[in-house]
């Protein structure tokens, strides 16, 4: 009963950990891609609380404008005000666009947080 408990928290917690990088990994692959450019830039260092949150706009397919909001869990290497970064959204979905830049080594690194929990 332990030995199944333990099995089934640790698929739940790989299933979180492996959800980000294989959702980027999909809209790289199959989603539609603008080129957006960083239109804000705030960088929180307060406590134990480091990231960055940075304003994207981008021009999706049907020639409208958009912003997305990308919290960043780092604040030396952010991208600058004015720097050109790839986003991807869904069809049909620009409101739910995503930067791919910067985030797949984030993601990779979460779940191999998780690593040692395989091991138990």
């Amino acid at each position: 009963m332990g030995t199944a408990i333990m099995v089934t928290v640790t698929a739940v917690l790989w299933g979180f950990a492996l959800w980000a990088p294989v959702r980027a990994w999909w809209l790289k692959w199959s989603g539609l891609r603008a080129e957006g450019r960083v239109v804000g830039r705030e960088v929180v260092d307060r406590d134990e609380n480091h990231h960055t949150n940075v304003t994207i706009s981008f021009t999706d397919n049907s020639g409208r404008q958009r912003e997305i909001n990308a919290r960043l869990m780092v604040t030396k290497s952010a991208p600058d005000i004015g720097t050109g970064v790839p986003v991807a959204y869904r069809p049909g979905r620009p409101d739910k666009a995503r930067m791919l830049a910067y985030t797949w080594k984030t993601n990779v690194r979460s779940g191999l947080l998780l690593l040692p929990l395989a091991v138990f």
